[in-house]
């Protein structure tokens, strides 16, 4: 797997994002892909913080997976349309708190992003100082009951005649 973190492409507005960045973290994705052949399979992911404005540029631009920030909302499955696998990310400083809270964090991000298929529930830039293990335990336990009960309702919608995505 290889992921390309474009960490500062949110100080960029959208019009220079698109002028100085997009271009070449598509190139990027090309090269690889070119580089490596078509017998050769990489899952690509891209990680561009704070661009939001990109979603949808993003998840046309050659990459499998579009790592969110914890600042999208349930519209960056809308804008993707289901094109790319998305990877959501929580907040880090949620672990600082209760179980209560870190499960109802984790279920809020699992719905508003989630899905049965293309969905990877992720930590926003890793745990912070101070966070006790156990809140790594409520994180995993809830996003794999969630992740269950996402599935089963998209599953009901799907039979029912409603539109899954």
């Amino acid at each position: 797997m290889l992921q390309v973190f474009d960490s500062w492409s949110g100080e960029l507005g959208p019009h220079e994002f698109s002028q100085f960045s997009l271009p070449y973290l598509r190139q990027i994705a090309g090269r690889v892909k070119d580089e490596l052949g078509p017998e050769v399979s990489v899952p690509m992911t891209i990680f561009a913080k704070g661009s939001w404005y990109a979603l949808e540029e993003l998840s046309t631009s050659g990459y499998d997976t579009v790592s969110l920030d914890w600042t999208h909302t349930s519209e960056a499955k809308r804008i993707t349309r289901g094109r790319v696998t998305l990877q959501g990310n929580l907040e880090p400083s949620v672990f600082l708190g209760d179980d209560e809270s870190i499960a109802r964090a984790t279920e809020k991000m699992v719905r508003e992003i989630g899905s049965s298929q293309r969905y990877i529930a992720n930590l926003g830039h890793g745990i912070l100082p101070g966070v006790r293990v156990e809140a790594m335990d409520v994180f995993l336990k809830t996003v794999h009951r969630v992740g269950r009960e996402v599935a089963m309702e998209k599953e009901d919608n799907e039979s029912g005649g409603e539109e899954g995505w």
